[in-house]
């Protein structure tokens, strides 16, 4: 069972966007702001899920991965966005890490076919990531 993310081309596709936009400054701002705070997470949450693929997944690793996961959802939620339609994805990102980190945890159950499940879990939340990624491109990059 592999842990798989695209949260680094998702960062790098973010930026891009952002570097390209030519909205309104407040709405970059904001965009930068989030995004920023995306970039940053997505690299830790990355590099966890190599560490986890690279271990022989103890329960203190799967541990430390829900972790950095809920860490990246505090601060999202941390993030103060006054653009109604940034903020609404912003709560998106957050759920959709509250999701993962549940899954991430599961992956610690003795429950059988609980791994599995948590595996399935994982992989539909890279492509409702890859989907909201996407969204925000759209909205941050638009004008």
């Amino acid at each position: 069972m592999k842990i798989t993310s695209d949260w680094l081309l998702a960062s790098v596709m973010l930026a891009g966007a952002l570097l390209l936009a030519g909205c309104c400054g407040s709405r970059i701002a904001e965009c930068n702001k989030f995004v920023g705070v995306i970039n940053k997470n997505s690299e830790a949450i990355k590099k966890g899920a190599d560490k986890l693929n690279s271990s022989k997944r103890t329960p203190p690793d799967i541990a430390e991965f829900a972790k950095s996961i809920e860490q990246a959802g505090d601060e999202a939620k941390a993030v103060e966005l006054k653009d109604e339609t940034l903020r609404g994805l912003a709560n998106q990102y957050r759920e959709m890490l509250e999701k993962y980190a549940a899954a991430a945890k599961n992956m610690n159950s003795t429950e059988p076919g609980a791994q599995n499940k948590a595996q399935a879990e994982l992989t539909s939340i890279d492509a409702t990531e890859a989907a909201l990624i996407n969204k925000v491109n759209a909205y941050c990059g638009g004008k």
